[in-house]
């Protein structure tokens, strides 16, 4: 039944409504997710985070090639998709390590926002807003988050590798379903960059774009 333009208009005010609850609510489950990170955030402790920083200094100083045997963790030097980050960030920061760890903190809310998209995709806003709450609050999330390793920068990729897969199945158009299909493909490999471990969403990757 056609509604009358006065209650047309009432619903697109109440989606707009909504729509505006929801952004401030995430813009909290963020501001919430940073001021945490950076209270309970591990920062530089010259551990596994040497691994990718000595080279990633190395990057600023010699160029490449990088993953040669006087590095400490060779398997670390080589995965680029950490050490050249981590290269820019100490460029910025004047080559000063423990500012370079701290940033990376943007990925831990860039994780948060991701989740929320993802549960959004599967299961609407609601759904999603839950989702980065609890990832904003993830004791492990926490404590890596300002933290120069591999797990929150991966897994950020692959959820967009997930997302992508997901809308791929639900995109009607043919030639969208394969570029979906090709960038969800794109981010697993910057993923595996990164750390190996992404590949184990593969399959189920494989699958959604032989039978989506």
């Amino acid at each position: 039944m056609k509604l009358p333009p006065s209650l047309n208009s009432f619903e697109s005010l109440s989606r707009s409504a909504d729509s505006e609850s929801h952004w401030k609510v995430l813009a909290a489950v963020l501001l919430l997710s940073l001021c945490l990170s950076l209270f309970f955030g591990t920062g530089l402790y010259g551990s596994d985070d040497s691994g990718y920083i000595l080279p990633a200094l190395s990057v600023l100083n010699d160029g490449l090639p990088l993953a040669d045997s006087a590095m400490p963790n060779r398997a670390a030097a080589e995965r680029l998709g950490m050490v050249l980050p981590t290269a820019l960030l100490l460029w910025f920061w004047g080559e000063n390590a423990q500012a370079a760890a701290l940033s990376f903190v943007i990925f831990q809310l860039l994780l948060c926002y991701l989740t929320y998209l993802l549960g959004r995709a599967i299961h609407g806003e609601n759904v999603g807003l839950w989702a980065a709450t609890f990832t904003a609050l993830c004791p492990l999330s926490l404590i890596y988050a300002a933290s120069v390793l591999p797990d929150i920068p991966s897994t950020c990729l692959l959820i967009l590798a997930l997302i992508a897969g997901i809308r791929s199945v639900l995109a009607e158009n043919p030639r969208q379903q394969l570029l979906l299909c090709f960038f969800s493909g794109v981010f697993l490999g910057l993923g595996y960059m990164i750390k190996e471990s992404v590949l184990v969403m593969l399959p189920a990757l494989g699958l959604v774009a032989v039978f989506g």
